[in-house]
């Protein structure tokens, strides 16, 4: 994407963050031409789960920002086996649309 290198991502997401969404056609327009740059703007609500991300603690992109993630790699490793055994099955029903 172009760009890409000049805005970082959090900074293209604040930028969009802070933009008025306008009215009817204006808001379309916008919403629109930032779909074509690859920009998916949605309207700051209470109860979205996304985050408006001027509004976050700084630290929220700290790298210790998984803290409290126990990350099991070789957990994750050995269930990935086990549910590899049914993958004929799943293929299946991804088939046959059940």
């Amino acid at each position: 994407m172009a760009g890409e290198a000049k805005f970082p991502t959090f900074a293209r997401i604040d930028a969009v963050s802070n933009l008025s969404m306008g009215n009817g056609d204006e808001q379309n327009r916008l919403f629109a031409e930032a779909e074509k740059a690859g920009i998916h703007i949605k309207r700051p609500h209470f109860y979205s789960p996304v985050p408006t991300v001027s509004e976050l603690d700084k630290s929220a992109f700290d790298e210790s920002s998984d803290a409290g993630i126990r990350w099991d790699d070789e957990g994750a490793l050995d269930l990935l086996g086990k549910l590899s055994e049914f993958a004929s099955e799943f293929k299946q029903a991804i088939k046959s649309g059940k």
